[in-house]
């Protein structure tokens, strides 16, 4: 009687070690899935907004990312710092709010709002007059009008934080001896984790052709 329950477990055995081995399959293929998705719907989404908007700069769920590459900024924002800014209604905009723009050298200025303008223009094709807003810019003396006197066609966006610093590292990561080094570590890296996970499955087939084997010679006897 003990021989045949011994015999009898080892189906079950083998059958729930090949059942853990599928769900573990599963999890993985939602995982790839999981992180693959979104990460194409954002590249689709970055790529759609470039050739839809040309003159502005593609955002990611409503928010901006810049790094601030110039010393001409408002005083609380430092050269190397990473910035988010989020999209808004220039209507909603305010004075002293710090507002991301696009300047004549088609690059991204920050300063805070001194004064709106509100001016009307006519417009020729509904033969009706518009107001478009001009915002005054808290510049530094030397710099020019294009950063000074802002339509709003030209806001980007408000800024809503900062992380220190951060831009400067991402600036280095981005240079191309870093990115060669950084691109051979993840192949290598991947290479590593598909060899032991090859590995570990080859162990748990090799495992389970043992068992089969012997349940056999066990039935056989």
């Amino acid at each position: 009687m003990e021989k045949e329950q011994k015999i009898t477990d080892k189906p079950s055995n083998i059958k729930e070690e090949t059942k853990s081995i599928k769900i573990k399959n599963i999890i993985k293929n939602v995982l790839c899935v999981c992180i693959l998705v979104p990460l194409i719907f954002i590249t689709l989404n970055v790529v759609w907004q470039a050739i839809t908007k040309p003159n502005k700069i593609p955002d990611i769920f409503g928010y901006k990312i810049f790094m601030v590459l110039d010393k001409n900024m408002d005083d609380s924002i430092n050269y190397g710092d990473l910035v988010f800014a989020k999209n808004i209604n220039t209507d909603e905009l305010k004075i002293n709010d710090l507002m991301a723009f696009r300047n004549s050298g088609n690059g991204v200025t920050i300063h805070r709002i001194n004064k709106i303008e509100n001016n009307e223009v006519y417009n020729k094709d509904s033969n009706k007059k518009n107001i478009e807003k001009t915002f005054i810019m808290k510049a530094l003396e030397n710099e020019t009008d294009d950063t000074k006197f802002v339509p709003q066609e030209k806001v980007e966006g408000l800024l809503v934080y900062k992380i220190p610093k951060l831009g400067s590292i991402i600036f280095f990561i981005q240079q191309p001896l870093v990115m060669f080094v950084i691109f051979c570590t993840i192949l290598i890296i991947g290479l590593i984790c598909i060899h032991i996970a090859g590995k570990l499955d080859e162990r748990d087939r090799i495992k389970l052709e043992l068992e089969l084997k012997n349940k056999n010679e066990k039935i056989s006897v």
